[in-house]
């Protein structure tokens, strides 16, 4: 019935029945992808999001990370603005162990953060970038930046005494 609909354009009578399978199998991958799919042609991306991200917590569940990265890239290209599904893609970056994909994009969502006035949301992403990048100098300096413009001297002087050591442990 929902492919009728879709035939004769009736995305919204399509999108009813493709609700109904999920009632009865709220796992259903394809049905999700494709009410995810509907709604971004109805213009609805924040209804959209809610169909790829449970997909996406389907394939992580079931062990399928690639698959799961694809989903949140989709949705990162959806709604750029939406920083908790990027956030999400960079964590699963780093968990394959693809940090040069994750480092931009935890700098990107560090930057935002910055911009709207929020430095300690700034501050939490540039640590999670170190966690996994623990020698990146430009990251240690920056995160020490940030902490001293938030009166975080303490942990502004251990970021950059771990920065020295590192550099000094180089020979540089």
């Amino acid at each position: 019935a929902a492919q009728k609909y879709l035939h004769q354009g009736k995305i919204a009578q399509a999108i009813g029945e493709y609700l109904a399978v999920l009632k009865h199998d709220s796992r259903d991958q394809i049905t999700l992808m494709t009410l995810g799919d509907l709604y971004v042609r109805q213009g609805e991306t924040f209804q959209a999001l809610e169909y790829f991200e449970r997909l996406a917590k389907i394939f992580l569940n079931d062990g399928f990370t690639t698959k799961a990265i694809a989903i949140y890239k989709k949705v990162a290209k959806l709604a750029p603005e939406e920083s908790r599904p990027l956030e999400r893609l960079a964590e699963l970056y780093v968990q394959q162990g693809v940090l040069s994909e994750a480092r931009p994009i935890y700098l990107q969502l560090a930057e935002a953060q910055l911009k709207a006035g929020r430095p300690p949301q700034a501050a939490v992403l540039l640590r999670k970038l170190l966690e996994a990048e623990p020698e990146n100098l430009r990251v240690q300096v920056r995160l020490a930046e940030l902490l001293l413009s938030m009166r975080q001297q303490q942990e502004a002087v251990e970021t950059l005494h771990s920065a020295m050591l590192r550099v000094v442990d180089q020979g540089d």
